[in-house]
């Protein structure tokens, strides 16, 4: 089942950006899969942990991106993108220790979070960013 189904609407055009966007929503329909499924709270961690890290990585290559560019912004970007990798590394510990339910509100926030930055975080900066790349 797909949550998130990526298309053209989606790319900022900027192949290397566009390739992790793609493998973010891919996590994110996996984690969807399991969380339907019912499966193991284990899996859905180990899922949630592997968003994590393919969000910390992105943002790594997004930060020397928009630095390279001159990017006036890079710090409040840098500072919200370090707020979402906060939350959803307090996400992962509480479910992790089972003080998160694994439910619906879950989901919805992690899918909601990816697509947002996506859609909004980074089509901000996006059109600075194509010549450079």
């Amino acid at each position: 089942m797909i949550l998130i189904k990526w298309d053209r609407t989606l790319s900022v055009n900027i192949p290397q950006i566009d390739l992790q966007h793609e493998e973010l929503i891919s996590l994110v329909n996996k984690l969807y899969v399991v969380f339907e499924a019912a499966e193991n709270h284990a899996l859905f961690s180990k899922l949630l942990r592997k968003i994590l890290n393919k969000l910390e990585e992105h943002f790594e290559l997004e930060k020397i991106l928009l630095y390279n560019q001159g990017y006036k912004r890079l710090k409040a970007q840098t500072w919200i993108n370090k707020k979402l990798a906060d939350n959803f590394n307090a996400l992962l510990l509480a479910v992790e220790n089972g003080s998160k339910a694994i439910d619906r509100e879950l989901m919805d926030y992690v899918s909601g979070r990816v697509l947002e930055h996506i859609r909004l975080d980074v089509t901000k900066y996006s059109f600075e960013l194509k010549e450079s790349c």
